[in-house]
């Protein structure tokens, strides 16, 4: 038996694979780039690893990549052969491999809660349950899961700057913005290469509308991302939203060029459809859109990168996404074909369905604002407003499908929706939203 750096069971005859394991859990909290290969090697040393399978498998669906998952369920079936001789806590991580596979996300969170609830300090457990939490737009939840953790977590504990950016960002999305910047900025005192904790602190920026303080934030980090995953793609796109704030829309599409669509750049080559880049990407194109920046071919080039993504009906925030790109490339037959993917979709599976009821009429809505209907956009995105976050994402990223909003009721010269809207972001948490860019009424 060998221990994870927080005391955790790690059941493997090999020291080598618990090293690899343990080494990985970290690297997965950390955002690094590297974190798969590392966990290869630990069953490379040891296949009957059932921890390591199970994040293997958990990490795979992740991805939100139907030509992944035969290779999520081949670790799932390895970690049932061994999970006999496994610990209670290992078991549950292979019953959330299950609920993953079975896009049960409810279930899934289940999982990890059951974990913290006996382990408070299993740090993959609320790195994980975060995830899932987040793009199934259920916050509060992951709010409520770090709090009980409060008590059990200090300087003393391995991994403590990490628990640190996971309550940072459940805090920011559930409105404690002062505590949310507070505690993110410990985290970055005790390592600037911390990237979640920065990407806390942006998303605290970001909601308060100061734009000249997150760039400064985030430029004074990026040099620390060097080994980071995608996530630092989203870190620039952060500033993308304080420069088109800023008006700076040149710097935006240098921006988009040189990080969030570069491909040439070694993640985004090996692959090009990750599904939280293709947000990023298509967000600030309609964002540049909605205040009149032409943007020349990246739609079609977008368009082209999601080809083998568009009909993975995993994420409902990426589908809008998708509807975006095809809606603005006059690609609607493609569009059309991932919304009749959507409405089977809807009709027979689990717990992910009920989000994609929502994702119907905002594809719908998309669409006919692309088309200038805006009548129609209206009547069909208006109804939504409370229910969005089902969508997944933060108050950040879905704020581009109440621009779409606005924008049409702006077309329409409707004063009341306009009031309505800027009311709405308020209550979400947005300050002064009347002075933000696409929120414009000139």
């Amino acid at each position: 038996m060998y221990n994870d750096s927080r005391g955790h069971t790690i059941t493997t005859c090999s020291e080598d694979a618990a090293v690899a394991c343990n080494l990985a859990i970290q690297k997965y909290c950390a955002r690094s780039a590297d974190t798969t290969a590392t966990l290869k090697r630990s069953i490379e040393a040891d296949e009957t690893c059932v921890l390591s399978q199970a994040m293997m498998g958990l990490m795979i669906c992740s991805l939100r990549k139907n030509a992944s998952l035969p290779l999520a369920k081949n670790a799932y079936d390895i970690a049932c052969k061994h999970q006999s001789s496994a610990t209670a806590r290992e078991r549950l991580y292979v019953d959330a491999l299950q609920m993953a596979l079975q896009r049960r996300p409810e279930k899934l969170v289940a999982c990890f809660e059951a974990i913290v609830s006996e382990h408070p300090k299993d740090i993959l457990a609320l790195a994980m349950a975060q995830g899932e939490a987040f793009w199934t737009g259920d916050m509060i939840r992951s709010e409520k899961l770090s709090r009980s953790t409060v008590s059990s977590w200090d300087a003393s504990i391995t991994g403590y700057g990490d628990w640190l950016a996971i309550r940072a960002f459940d805090l920011e999305e559930t409105g404690d913005l002062a505590n949310a910047e507070r505690i993110g900025r410990q985290a970055i005192e005790l390592n600037q290469g911390n990237i979640w904790a920065a990407h806390a602190v942006a998303h605290v920026l970001e909601m308060r509308g100061e734009s000249e303080a997150g760039v400064l934030w985030l430029d004074s980090l990026k040099e620390h991302w060097t080994d980071s995953n995608q996530l630092k793609f989203h870190l620039w796109w952060h500033r993308c939203l304080c420069h088109v704030e800023r008006g700076e829309y040149e710097e935006v599409l240098e921006i988009y060029d040189a990080w969030i669509r570069n491909p040439s750049n070694p993640l985004i080559e090996a692959l090009p459809d990750f599904y939280l880049d293709i947000q990023n990407a298509a967000s600030i194109l309609m964002r540049l859109e909605l205040v009149g920046t032409p943007v020349g071919n990246r739609w079609q080039a977008l368009s082209a990168a999601i080809e083998t993504a568009y009909l993975d009906i995993t994420s409902p925030f990426t589908s809008a996404h998708c509807a975006m790109t095809f809606a603005a490339t006059g690609e609607f037959d493609k569009l059309e074909k991932m919304l009749s993917e959507i409405e089977s979709f809807v009709t027979t599976q689990g717990t992910l369905s009920d989000a994609y009821k929502t994702c119907i009429p905002v594809v719908k809505g998309i669409k006919a604002h692309r088309q200038s209907n805006h009548t129609h956009a209206l009547e069909l995105m208006m109804p939504l407003r409370s229910s969005l976050w089902e969508l997944g994402g933060s108050h950040a990223q879905r704020d581009i499908i109440f621009q779409i909003m606005f924008d049409s009721a702006r077309q329409l010269n409707q004063v009341d929706l306009v009031a309505t809207l800027h009311h709405d972001l308020e209550k979400i948490g947005f300050a002064d939203p009347t002075s933000r860019a696409g929120y414009q009424l000139d």
